[in-house]
C-alpha cells in the first residue's frame, strides 16, 4: 500500500548569489540567527534552544507565521559552511549555507534538501516552486543587506 508521504520525495532547492563582501563578514552575519528575521523573508522569529554561540550539535528554531521548524547544526566549518538537519516541524530533511571566496567577494549558496510533511505534502510541485522562489529572494535580500552595510 502506498502511503501519502511516499508520493512526495525530497526536493533539492538551492539559490546562489555573489555578495561583494569578504566571506568572513558574510559568515559573521549569517551565523548569528538573530539576523534571520532581516534576510530570511518569511521568518518572524529565530533563536537558539541550546546555549549560544552556535556549535556542532546546537539546536535552533525558526518561525514563519504559525509554522515552527527546529534544527540541529550538523556541520560547522567557520567561514565556509554551516549545515543543519530538521528535527521537528513540518519538514523533513536538511539544509545549509555555503560560502566561497571569489574575486568579487563571496559566492553564497543556500541549500535545502527537504520533504514537506503533513498537509504540506499535498502541494508537491507547487511547494518546490514556492520554496525555490523564496530561497532566491532570501539570498538576494542578504546580498543587498551585506552590500549596503557600512561595516
Amino acid at each position: 500500500m502506498i502511503k501519502a508521504d511516499d508520493l512526495v520525495s525530497f526536493m533539492e532547492i538551492s539559490a546562489t548569489t555573489i555578495i561583494r563582501r569578504p566571506p568572513e563578514e558574510v559568515y559573521e552575519y549569517i551565523s548569528d540567527v538573530a539576523n534571520d528575521i532581516h534576510w530570511r523573508n518569511d521568518i518572524d522569529d529565530s533563536g537558539w534552544r541550546s546555549d549560544p554561540p552556535a556549535g556542532l550539535g546546537s539546536i535552533g528554531y525558526a518561525k514563519a507565521g504559525k509554522i515552527e521548524t527546529v534544527y540541529r547544526i550538523t556541520v560547522l566549518e567557520p567561514v565556509k559552511r554551516i549545515d543543519w538537519e530538521f528535527i521537528e516541524g513540518t519538514f523533513a530533511g536538511r539544509g545549509g549555507y555555503r560560502l566561497e571566496a571569489v574575486d568579487a567577494g563571496t559566492r553564497f549558496t543556500l541549500v535545502a534538501d527537504i520533504k514537506p510533511l503533513g498537509a504540506l505534502r499535498l502541494l508537491g510541485p507547487l511547494f518546490y516552486w514556492i520554496g525555490r522562489r523564496s530561497n532566491q529572494k532570501d539570498v538576494e535580500t542578504l546580498r543587498q543587506i551585506m552590500e549596503n552595510s557600512l561595516t
